[in-house]
């Protein structure tokens, strides 16, 4: 009996290293701080990859769903959505980073079984103050903050698992409430 609860107990010390390791392993590239002290550093590095030249960057909003973080910012003049997971540690890692020539994106993501609505991109006149959709004959609104770069997300009940959203199916909205999506989008 003795020996059976040893045995365990050797098997979850080795579970316990491995996990600890794998996760080590995972995130030991472009680790950032958990005040995100090397935020901007970080980003550069991943950048960077393969690549001799740092960016010019700025940081702007962001948006935390579950572990995962999403930070809009601007690279060398283009819109970019980088993804930071938080480990066991309580730091983040650059997850992904997604870059375009486009001013606009969106991005539906899935996070303890609720479904969101990603939107980011610029407002450098702080011209857009709303953008609104409607999905399965619900209207959804986002207040979008008077930022250069912007994210923001909303939270959508659907059924549906094909959703497809796209940016020509936002109407965007300026402070006097006056829908301002062809000049916005064009």
């Amino acid at each position: 009996m003795l020996t059976k609860i040893i045995t365990r107990f050797c098997y979850l010390i080795i579970i316990i290293i491995l996990a600890v390791c794998l996760n080590n392993f995972i995130y030991r590239d472009y680790t950032i701080n958990s005040d995100l002290s090397n935020l901007e550093t970080s980003i550069g590095d991943f950048y960077m990859r393969g690549g001799d030249s740092r960016p010019v960057l700025a940081v702007y909003g962001s948006v935390t769903l579950g572990n995962n973080t999403y930070k809009v910012a601007e690279i060398n003049g283009s819109v970019a959505l980088i993804t930071l997971q938080k480990n066991l540690w309580g730091q983040y890692a650059i997850n992904s980073m997604h870059q375009g020539s486009a001013n606009y994106g969106r991005k539906l993501k899935e996070t303890a079984g609720k479904k969101y609505l990603l939107f980011w991109g610029r407002n450098e006149e702080s011209k857009i103050a709303l953008v609104s959709f409607e999905l399965d004959s619900v209207k959804y609104e986002m207040t979008i903050p008077a930022e250069k770069l912007f994210i923001v997300a909303a939270e959508i009940d659907s059924k549906n698992k094909d959703i497809e959203i796209n940016v020509s199916d936002l109407t965007m909205y300026d402070k006097q409430g006056a829908d301002i999506t062809e000049e916005i989008i064009r």
